[in-house]
Parts: C-alpha cells; sequence; structure tokens
C-alpha cells in the first residue's frame, strides 16, 4: 500500500505541476516526460540494480544525453539520487517498520548487510541499528 500511495503522489504532483513554475529539484523534474519517468521508476523498485545505463533506456534517452538532463533537472547525478532515495527508505523503515535490517537491506538493492550497513553509515552517520534505536528512544 506504501510503494502504491508514493507513486500515485508522484503522479499527481506531476500533473499538478504541469501549469506551475517550478524551482530546480526533483519536483521540477517530475515535469519532464522522461526523466519523471525514470523517478517514478527509481521511487517504485529501490532495489532494482539502477545503473545509468538502464536508467537512460528507461527514459528512452541516449546514455549521455539522459545524464546531463537528469543532472540539470534534479540537481545531483542519477547514481548520488538513487543512492539518497534508497537511503530515505532505509530510514523510514527503520522507523516506521519492525521488519529486520535484512529486509530492508533487500528492499533497498543491498547484497549484504555489512555493505548496506556501511552505506547507511556514511550517509546517516550512525549505523541502521544505532538509527532505529535513537528514534525509537
Amino acid at each position: 500500500c506504501g510503494k502504491l500511495t508514493e507513486i500515485l503522489f508522484v503522479q499527481t504532483l506531476a500533473g499538478w505541476l504541469g501549469a506551475q513554475s517550478v524551482p530546480e529539484g526533483w519536483l521540477r523534474a517530475l515535469r519532464d516526460e522522461h526523466i519523471g519517468r525514470v523517478i517514478a521508476l527509481i521511487h517504485k523498485t529501490p532495489a532494482q540494480e539502477w545503473t545509468v545505463d538502464r536508467l537512460a533506456r528507461a527514459a528512452h534517452m541516449s546514455r549521455s544525453v539522459f545524464y546531463n538532463r537528469f543532472r540539470d533537472l534534479v540537481g545531483e547525478p542519477p547514481a548520488k539520487y538513487v543512492l539518497r532515495w534508497r537511503m530515505t527508505v532505509a530510514a523510514r523503515a527503520l522507523i516506521r517498520e519492525g521488519v529486520s535490517i535484512g529486509e530492508i537491506c533487500d528492499r533497498v538493492g543491498y547484497a549484504s548487510v555489512p555493505s548496506f550497513t556501511h552505506a547507511f553509515r556514511k550517509h546517516h552517520g550512525e549505523t541502521p541499528a544505532a538509527y532505529r534505536r535513537s528514534r525509537h528512544a
């Protein structure tokens, strides 16, 4: 239900923004037919192995045109956006859901708990377990 809500939110927002002037960032990028489609895919399936090549194919664009357009509209490279979204999904799950760190690791596309823990610590400044404890204290 949560994934469907996110997708509907992104699509509704994209439609609403069609007539609006929006500053740089992912909200502005939603107005772009190709980049908006890619952002929706990233949000829908964060565990997917999202390479620039795969994202460019999903956008029906060449790799270099896609990369530059994404970076210009979103304000950061695609890989950085994917990582940030995965860490957002993971942080939400740690706080709101009673699932294991291993399950969260799978949801956001990491092959092992240690690699996920390393990425999470680098992004949030603490391990997933410490993050969960500090938010539930």
